[in-house]
């Protein structure tokens, strides 16, 4: 398609749509193909969500190179901690589980699916559940001309009553809107685990899970686990293996440790290259003096004292650069804790 998206310079993780993020010092929504609206266009930028940018380190924050190409284009489940609004005190009301994919039929076709976990305790596919609603509206009749001089608020009234009435032909809820809430993270990925294997088989095991978390009003992912098979390249053919690859791509809180991690090691490297200058500049000091200890002779002592402010004045200017980043690498080990 010919566009492009970033990953975010203080997590590592993509930039996805609807995220707050920072652009070369722009803060908007993202808007999933390689910019936002203060932002487009720009093929290098310097890109963080700006969560993270609030987080970093104050030397992070000025390192200004341009962010890592991310794999695809920004499109994909929103992360609920990036989302503007969040907010780390106030707990995670309601887990739901999303499975999602393609998988191929034996002719060739590939058709995407999404799979639900639901009140009635499975999997349920949104997507052929559609097919089966739409197929039922064709069925059922509706008085077209009737619904056009409704009001908004009738409308609405009427839409409602319909729904009900094909979901009760199909014989259950959508998928989508019958999804099971849960209390706890770990419950969540607990429940989708004992049913994972009633997927069906065409999906050949493989596919993308994701676990959306509610707070207040806005919602988004806060896990992910992708499932694909390994390929090995055979003459000039890739040919799928047997071997399922699982990986655990983010769990809400534990990116905040590797934020912290990466944090506190560019202050260390700061803290310890101030205190190496620090250290010469001290060295540096004595040597100057040295030759000035033990005399009385008028000139010298004259020329000590024009030289010593300018020494201190430089020896001072590094211990307080010091004393900042030794603030800093404080600071960042009490956001870890």
């Amino acid at each position: 398609m010919g566009m492009f998206s970033w990953k975010c310079k203080g997590c590592g993780h993509e930039l996805i749509e609807r995220e707050s993020v920072r652009l070369n010092g722009q803060v908007q929504e993202y808007d999933g193909y390689g910019g936002s609206a203060a932002n487009n266009g720009d093929y290098d930028p310097s890109a963080w969500h700006n969560r993270c940018y609030k987080k970093a380190s104050r030397p992070h924050q000025l390192e200004e190179s341009a962010s890592s190409h991310a794999p695809n284009q920004g499109f994909g489940p929103s992360k609920l901690e990036f989302l503007s609004g969040y907010d780390e005190t106030v707990s995670v009301d309601e887990f739901t589980v999303v499975v999602n994919g393609y998988y191929s039929s034996d002719n060739g076709d590939s058709r995407q699916f999404d799979y639900h976990l639901t009140n009635n305790g499975k999997l349920e596919d949104q997507r052929e559940y559609y097919q089966r609603y739409e197929a039922a509206a064709e069925v059922h009749e509706f008085d077209y001309d009737a619904w056009k001089e409704m009001s908004d608020a009738e409308k609405e009234a009427q839409h409602q009553q319909r729904k009900v009435e094909l979901e009760t032909a199909l014989g259950s809820a959508m998928p989508q809107t019958n999804a099971k809430a849960f209390a706890s993270l770990q419950e969540a990925i607990d429940a989708v685990d004992a049913v994972l294997p009633e997927l069906p088989a065409e999906l050949n095991g493989e596919y993308d899970l994701t676990i959306y978390g509610k707070q207040g009003k806005i919602e988004g992912a806060v896990y992910q686990r992708s499932v694909s098979r390994k390929y090995d390249r055979t003459g000039e053919k890739w040919v799928k293996l047997d071997v399922l690859e699982v990986e655990e791509s983010y769990r809400l809180g534990l990116d905040k440790a590797g934020l912290v991690e990466e944090q506190l090691d560019l202050v260390i490297a700061r803290f310890n290259e101030a205190q190496q200058a620090l250290n010469d500049a001290s060295e540096a000091l004595g040597r100057a003096v040295q030759p000035f200890v033990n005399t009385d002779d008028t000139d010298k002592l004259h020329e000590l004292a024009d030289r010593l402010p300018k020494a201190w004045s430089g020896v001072r200017r590094i211990y307080e650069k010091l004393i900042g980043l030794e603030n800093a690498n404080s600071n960042g080990a009490s956001d870890e804790t």
